[in-house]
Protein backbone atom coordinates (compact mmCIF):
# COMPACT_ATOMS: atom_id res chain seq x y z
CA UNK A 1 0.00 0.00 0.00
CA UNK A 2 1.15 3.41 -0.80
CA UNK A 3 -0.55 5.39 1.81
CA UNK A 4 0.81 5.37 4.83
CA UNK A 5 -1.36 5.20 7.40
CA UNK A 6 -0.92 6.20 11.42
CA UNK A 7 -3.01 4.38 14.04
CA UNK A 8 -3.14 7.73 16.32
CA UNK A 9 -3.52 5.87 19.99
CA UNK A 10 -3.79 9.21 21.69
CA UNK A 11 -5.19 8.25 24.98
CA UNK A 12 -7.66 5.46 24.28
CA UNK A 13 -4.90 2.79 25.93
CA UNK A 14 -6.64 4.95 29.39
CA UNK A 15 -3.28 4.81 30.80
CA UNK A 16 -2.99 0.88 30.42
CA UNK A 17 0.32 -0.35 29.34
CA UNK A 18 -1.20 -3.77 28.56
CA UNK A 19 -3.61 -2.05 26.66
CA UNK A 20 -1.54 -0.23 24.58
CA UNK A 21 1.05 -3.28 23.67
CA UNK A 22 -2.63 -4.78 22.38
CA UNK A 23 -3.10 -1.93 20.18
CA UNK A 24 0.38 -2.41 18.63
CA UNK A 25 -0.20 -5.74 17.94
CA UNK A 26 -3.44 -4.86 16.40
CA UNK A 27 -1.45 -2.44 14.16
CA UNK A 28 0.75 -4.89 13.31
CA UNK A 29 -1.96 -7.34 12.06
CA UNK A 30 -3.49 -4.63 10.38
CA UNK A 31 -0.74 -4.00 8.54
CA UNK A 32 -0.53 0.09 8.73
CA UNK A 33 3.11 1.90 8.27
CA UNK A 34 2.90 3.37 11.78
CA UNK A 35 1.69 4.46 14.86
CA UNK A 36 1.32 7.75 17.44
CA UNK A 37 1.51 8.28 21.10
CA UNK A 38 1.01 11.24 23.22
CA UNK A 39 3.30 12.90 25.83
CA UNK A 40 2.76 16.03 28.23
CA UNK A 41 4.42 17.23 30.97
CA UNK A 42 1.57 17.48 33.00
CA UNK A 43 2.97 18.86 36.29
CA UNK A 44 3.96 22.11 34.00
CA UNK A 45 0.17 22.12 33.25
CA UNK A 46 -1.02 25.81 34.75
CA UNK A 47 -2.82 26.06 37.96
CA UNK A 48 -6.34 27.33 36.29
CA UNK A 49 -6.70 24.20 33.90
CA UNK A 50 -5.13 21.58 36.48
CA UNK A 51 -7.87 22.43 38.60
CA UNK A 52 -10.88 21.96 35.92
CA UNK A 53 -13.88 19.99 36.96
CA UNK A 54 -14.40 16.96 34.20
CA UNK A 55 -17.67 14.88 33.78
CA UNK A 56 -17.35 12.08 35.35
CA UNK A 57 -18.63 9.84 32.56
CA UNK A 58 -15.58 10.12 30.56
CA UNK A 59 -13.01 11.18 32.66
CA UNK A 60 -10.43 9.27 34.77
CA UNK A 61 -10.42 11.94 37.10
CA UNK A 62 -12.16 14.77 39.59
CA UNK A 63 -10.27 17.58 37.91
CA UNK A 64 -8.09 18.00 34.27
CA UNK A 65 -5.33 17.22 36.21
CA UNK A 66 -6.52 14.15 38.06
CA UNK A 67 -7.74 13.00 34.52
CA UNK A 68 -4.34 13.10 32.70
CA UNK A 69 -2.15 11.90 35.43
CA UNK A 70 -4.59 8.97 35.28
CA UNK A 71 -3.89 8.43 31.76
CA UNK A 72 -0.36 9.47 30.93
CA UNK A 73 2.44 7.08 30.20
CA UNK A 74 5.84 7.51 31.68
CA UNK A 75 8.85 8.00 29.51
CA UNK A 76 10.09 4.09 30.29
CA UNK A 77 6.51 2.91 29.18
CA UNK A 78 7.23 5.25 25.94
CA UNK A 79 10.49 3.45 25.34
CA UNK A 80 9.19 0.18 25.75
CA UNK A 81 6.21 1.30 23.11
CA UNK A 82 8.43 2.32 20.73
CA UNK A 83 10.79 -0.24 20.84
CA UNK A 84 8.36 -2.80 20.63
CA UNK A 85 6.94 -0.99 17.49
CA UNK A 86 10.07 -1.14 15.93
CA UNK A 87 9.91 -4.92 16.29
CA UNK A 88 6.50 -5.31 14.95
CA UNK A 89 7.93 -3.57 11.67
CA UNK A 90 6.31 -0.56 12.73
CA UNK A 91 7.14 3.05 12.75
CA UNK A 92 6.64 4.73 15.88
CA UNK A 93 6.08 8.44 16.27
CA UNK A 94 4.73 10.75 19.24
CA UNK A 95 3.10 14.52 19.60
CA UNK A 96 4.37 16.34 22.51
CA UNK A 97 2.27 19.22 24.08
CA UNK A 98 5.19 21.06 25.98
CA UNK A 99 8.94 21.45 25.73
CA UNK A 100 9.87 19.63 28.10
CA UNK A 101 8.18 16.63 26.39
CA UNK A 102 9.73 17.49 23.03
CA UNK A 103 12.64 17.49 24.61
CA UNK A 104 12.28 14.01 26.18
CA UNK A 105 10.52 12.10 23.41
CA UNK A 106 13.52 13.23 21.28
CA UNK A 107 15.58 10.92 23.16
CA UNK A 108 13.77 7.90 22.40
CA UNK A 109 13.92 5.83 19.79
CA UNK A 110 10.85 7.42 17.60
CA UNK A 111 10.76 7.61 13.94
CA UNK A 112 8.80 11.06 13.82
CA UNK A 113 7.46 13.85 16.12
CA UNK A 114 4.56 16.02 15.41
CA UNK A 115 2.95 18.90 16.96
CA UNK A 116 -0.83 19.12 17.10
CA UNK A 117 -3.18 21.59 15.70
CA UNK A 118 -3.66 23.37 19.10
CA UNK A 119 0.39 23.73 19.06
CA UNK A 120 0.70 24.59 15.17
CA UNK A 121 1.80 28.41 16.17
CA UNK A 122 3.75 27.65 18.82
CA UNK A 123 7.14 29.51 17.55
CA UNK A 124 9.07 27.88 20.63
CA UNK A 125 8.21 24.84 19.97
CA UNK A 126 8.18 24.47 15.80
CA UNK A 127 12.17 26.59 16.06
CA UNK A 128 12.76 23.50 18.56
CA UNK A 129 11.08 20.85 16.90
CA UNK A 130 12.74 21.46 13.40
CA UNK A 131 16.17 21.65 15.38
CA UNK A 132 15.86 18.32 17.19
CA UNK A 133 14.29 16.86 13.61
CA UNK A 134 17.63 17.51 11.98
CA UNK A 135 19.54 16.69 14.62
CA UNK A 136 18.50 13.25 15.16
CA UNK A 137 17.31 12.77 11.85
CA UNK A 138 13.62 12.04 12.71
CA UNK A 139 10.58 12.89 10.56
CA UNK A 140 8.80 16.24 11.53
CA UNK A 141 4.86 16.45 11.09
CA UNK A 142 2.04 19.15 12.10
CA UNK A 143 -1.04 19.23 12.16
CA UNK A 144 -3.14 22.06 10.77
CA UNK A 145 -6.55 22.18 12.68
CA UNK A 146 -7.63 25.79 13.53
CA UNK A 147 -6.06 27.12 10.49
CA UNK A 148 -6.82 28.37 7.32
CA UNK A 149 -4.88 27.02 4.12
CA UNK A 150 -4.04 30.97 3.93
CA UNK A 151 -2.40 30.87 7.21
CA UNK A 152 -0.49 28.02 7.09
CA UNK A 153 0.62 28.54 3.16
CA UNK A 154 1.77 32.63 4.17
CA UNK A 155 3.75 31.43 7.84
CA UNK A 156 7.07 32.95 7.37
CA UNK A 157 8.06 32.43 11.39
CA UNK A 158 8.93 28.79 10.94
CA UNK A 159 9.37 26.29 7.61
CA UNK A 160 6.63 23.80 6.43
CA UNK A 161 7.17 20.13 8.44
CA UNK A 162 8.41 16.86 6.44
CA UNK A 163 4.68 16.09 6.01
CA UNK A 164 1.80 18.76 6.88
CA UNK A 165 -1.83 16.79 7.88
CA UNK A 166 -4.89 18.57 6.93
CA UNK A 167 -7.09 18.79 9.78
CA UNK A 168 -10.42 19.97 11.25
CA UNK A 169 -10.40 20.31 14.91
CA UNK A 170 -13.91 19.16 15.69
CA UNK A 171 -14.23 15.92 17.64
CA UNK A 172 -16.37 14.30 15.74
CA UNK A 173 -16.23 16.68 12.81
CA UNK A 174 -19.42 16.47 10.07
CA UNK A 175 -18.37 14.49 6.67
CA UNK A 176 -20.11 18.17 4.95
CA UNK A 177 -17.58 20.34 7.38
CA UNK A 178 -14.32 18.49 6.05
CA UNK A 179 -13.82 20.82 3.14
CA UNK A 180 -12.12 18.73 0.75
CA UNK A 181 -11.41 21.49 -2.15
CA UNK A 182 -9.46 23.24 0.86
CA UNK A 183 -7.22 19.80 1.30
CA UNK A 184 -6.84 20.61 -2.70
CA UNK A 185 -5.59 24.16 -2.35
CA UNK A 186 -3.53 23.09 0.87
CA UNK A 187 -1.83 20.75 -1.68
CA UNK A 188 -1.40 22.68 -4.47
CA UNK A 189 0.69 24.90 -2.13
CA UNK A 190 2.40 22.20 -1.08
CA UNK A 191 3.58 20.73 -3.77
CA UNK A 192 7.89 20.13 -3.69
CA UNK A 193 7.98 21.80 -0.04
CA UNK A 194 5.69 19.24 2.18
CA UNK A 195 4.34 16.08 1.96
CA UNK A 196 0.49 15.96 2.34
CA UNK A 197 -1.22 13.47 4.66
CA UNK A 198 -4.98 13.83 6.44
CA UNK A 199 -5.47 13.76 9.88
CA UNK A 200 -9.23 12.28 10.35
CA UNK A 201 -11.79 13.34 12.79
CA UNK A 202 -14.88 12.53 10.32
CA UNK A 203 -17.48 9.79 11.26
CA UNK A 204 -16.12 6.50 10.58
CA UNK A 205 -13.55 7.74 8.60
CA UNK A 206 -15.65 7.83 5.42
CA UNK A 207 -13.70 10.62 3.95
CA UNK A 208 -10.46 8.57 4.36
CA UNK A 209 -10.47 7.30 1.11
CA UNK A 210 -11.49 11.02 -0.53
CA UNK A 211 -8.68 12.60 0.85
CA UNK A 212 -6.30 9.77 -0.64
CA UNK A 213 -7.78 10.30 -4.38
CA UNK A 214 -7.13 14.14 -3.89
CA UNK A 215 -3.50 13.38 -2.81
CA UNK A 216 -3.15 12.56 0.58
CA UNK A 217 -0.05 10.17 0.97
CA UNK A 218 -0.59 10.21 5.03
CA UNK A 219 -3.55 9.27 6.94
CA UNK A 220 -4.04 9.38 10.86
CA UNK A 221 -6.81 7.92 12.30
CA UNK A 222 -7.62 7.32 16.01
CA UNK A 223 -7.80 3.53 16.91
CA UNK A 224 -9.10 2.06 20.31
CA UNK A 225 -9.69 -1.72 20.87
CA UNK A 226 -13.50 -0.79 21.61
CA UNK A 227 -15.75 1.81 20.85
CA UNK A 228 -17.35 1.64 24.05
CA UNK A 229 -14.77 1.59 26.69
CA UNK A 230 -14.84 4.63 28.91
CA UNK A 231 -12.86 7.85 27.51
CA UNK A 232 -13.84 10.93 25.12
CA UNK A 233 -12.42 9.18 22.25
CA UNK A 234 -13.53 6.01 21.68
CA UNK A 235 -16.72 6.39 20.12
CA UNK A 236 -16.82 9.50 18.68
CA UNK A 237 -13.26 10.32 16.58
CA UNK A 238 -11.92 6.24 17.18
CA UNK A 239 -12.00 3.60 14.10
CA UNK A 240 -11.86 -0.48 15.96
CA UNK A 241 -10.17 -3.45 14.18
CA UNK A 242 -13.19 -3.94 12.24
CA UNK A 243 -13.54 -0.13 10.98
CA UNK A 244 -10.02 0.55 10.38
CA UNK A 245 -10.00 -2.99 8.35
CA UNK A 246 -13.18 -1.62 6.15
CA UNK A 247 -11.33 1.87 5.78
CA UNK A 248 -8.04 0.03 4.59
CA UNK A 249 -9.81 -2.38 2.21
CA UNK A 250 -11.26 1.16 0.53
CA UNK A 251 -7.94 2.99 0.14
CA UNK A 252 -6.36 -0.22 -1.30
CA UNK A 253 -9.57 0.19 -3.99
CA UNK A 254 -8.92 4.21 -4.18
CA UNK A 255 -4.75 3.19 -4.95
CA UNK A 256 -5.94 0.41 -7.72
CA UNK A 257 -8.30 3.35 -9.29
CA UNK A 258 -5.64 5.70 -9.49
CA UNK A 259 -3.02 3.79 -11.33
CA UNK A 260 0.39 4.24 -11.43
CA UNK A 261 0.36 7.60 -13.06
CA UNK A 262 1.67 6.25 -16.35
CA UNK A 263 -0.55 7.03 -19.28
CA UNK A 264 -0.95 3.88 -20.75
CA UNK A 265 -3.45 1.78 -22.80
CA UNK A 266 -4.48 -1.40 -21.12
CA UNK A 267 -4.03 -4.50 -23.47
CA UNK A 268 -7.67 -5.14 -23.41
CA UNK A 269 -8.48 -1.85 -24.67
CA UNK A 270 -5.78 -1.97 -27.43
CA UNK A 271 -7.85 -5.04 -29.08
CA UNK A 272 -10.60 -2.79 -28.69
CA UNK A 273 -8.37 0.10 -30.78
CA UNK A 274 -6.99 -2.61 -32.91
CA UNK A 275 -10.92 -3.71 -34.00
CA UNK A 276 -11.87 -0.29 -34.82
CA UNK A 277 -8.54 1.80 -35.95
CA UNK A 278 -6.26 -1.13 -37.18
CA UNK A 279 -3.55 -0.71 -35.30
Amino acid sequence: MKTKIILEFCANHNGSLKTAEKMLDDAAELGVWGVKFQKRDIDSIPENVKNQPRDPATSFGATYYEHRKALELSKDQLCRLAIRALKLGLMPGVSVFDMNSLEEMATLPFKFLKLPSQLYTDLELNRRLYELCGERRLMSMVSTGMSTVDEVASTRHFRLAAVTMYCRSMYPCPSNRVRLMALCDLRDRLEGISDLGYSSHDIGGVVIPWAVALGAGYVERHYTLDKTMKGSDHGTVSSDMREMTRIIKTIAVVEEMLGDGVDALDASELKVRKTYRGY
